[in-house]
């Protein structure tokens, strides 16, 4: 039977030091500004530099995801010169720790970018076909002044654990999928619809293990974006 899922996301204005800073003095851990945790929904972190190239550092950032669960991910600094950044491809709702590779003699910011997604929706392997089907809307000003645009990405790798959870749902884990966006679905910026998975020929799609939306560009008064997403087939 038809499993159907709605999602919505909106992002506040992005802030390049919201979630830490350090200064040039030699350090290897950035502090977080705890007070302004958590955020105002999951959404990527992002660390810029005045550095002309801060690509030997790695920064390892460990928080929360919206729903519960750890998550860790590692960024490698930026070559593109002074005011580039590095941004994660995970969503944090919290920010508990920074850590950086080596001393950083450079001043580096942490902050929130204009992109946050929001928690992957996992896709039932146990129908055929694998058909999932999206209609994803603008709500407020965003559809009408291009103020905003959207994205679904997708993943063959399981973003949950064994099930075990609170109520028997899966644990999210701290491993990082790899992700790729849908053919159909990349620099949204009205509303539409259209089937999430590849279709390689009448009839047939490629399967995909989980879907989220991603704000890939928001303005503090955009509005948000809402998907209605409807999996197909026959258990």
């Amino acid at each position: 039977m038809a499993n159907q899922i709605y999602v919505s996301k909106a992002l506040v204005a992005a802030s390049s030091n919201f979630v830490g800073s350090v200064s040039t003095a030699a350090t290897s851990v950035i502090t977080v500004n705890s007070s302004n945790m958590p955020l105002d929904t999951q959404r990527r972190i992002v660390f810029t530099s005045t550095a002309a190239d801060t690509s030997s550092l790695t920064l390892t950032i460990t928080g929360t995801r919206q729903g519960g669960g750890t998550v860790v991910e590692s960024v490698k600094g930026s070559t593109a010169g002074a005011g580039a950044n590095a941004t994660t491809t995970s969503d944090f709702l919290t920010v508990t720790s920074i850590a950086i590779s080596s001393n950083a003699n450079v001043p580096v910011l942490v902050g929130t970018s204009s992109v946050g997604g929001t928690p992957w929706q996992s896709v039932n392997l146990h129908v055929t076909p694998p058909i999932v089907g999206a209609a994803m809307t603008f709500v407020s000003t965003a559809a009408s002044n291009g103020s905003m645009s959207a994205q679904l990405d997708v993943t063959l790798d399981n973003p949950y654990g064994p099930f075990g959870g609170a109520g028997g749902l899966p644990t999210p884990t701290n491993a990082v999928p790899t992700v790729f966006q849908s053919t159909h679905w990349q620099s949204i910026t009205a509303n539409n619809w259209d089937a999430i998975n590849i279709q390689v020929n009448p009839g047939g799609y490629v399967p995909i293990a989980a879907w989220r939306l991603t704000i890939t560009s928001s303005s503090s008064s955009a509005g948000s974006v809402n998907v209605t997403a409807i999996q197909a087939g026959i258990g």
